[in-house]
């Protein structure tokens, strides 16, 4: 790929990312009390690489909804590959208590919990 090329991607990324942020913020105001719009923001963050501030927009999620399933199992898994052994596990706690969340994806999670820390939940 050409110098030009990767330079017109790049800033093509930037400008998508900053639309991306400005719907995300334009739904706050909307609609502040639902999780959706920082599960947006999250989201964008995320695919940016911007991973503090990926988490950081999915904790402010459950302040507003406390047990969404999406930022519940984002930031379990996030907890588990951080080696965050009590984060997770306060985590999984409220995971296992939400029902929403399907036993397939709780069985994962468990799964991927005893590799990093080799032992069950």
């Amino acid at each position: 790929m050409n110098a030009n090329r990767k330079r017109t991607l790049t800033i093509s990324a930037a400008a998508l990312f900053t639309i991306g942020c400005v719907i995300a913020f334009n739904l706050f105001n909307l609609r502040p009390n639902e999780a959706q719009a920082y599960l947006n923001l999250a989201r964008l963050y995320l695919q940016s690489n911007q991973v503090a501030l990926g988490v950081a927009a999915m904790e402010d999620a459950l302040k507003v909804e406390p047990a969404h399933p999406m930022a519940l199992t984002t930031l379990v898994i996030n907890a588990i590959d951080t080696k965050s052994q009590t984060q997770a596990d306060s985590l999984l706690n409220r995971i296992y208590h939400q029902p929403r969340i399907d036993a397939q994806t709780i069985a994962k999670i468990t799964g991927r919990y005893q590799s990093q820390f080799g032992k069950a939940p």
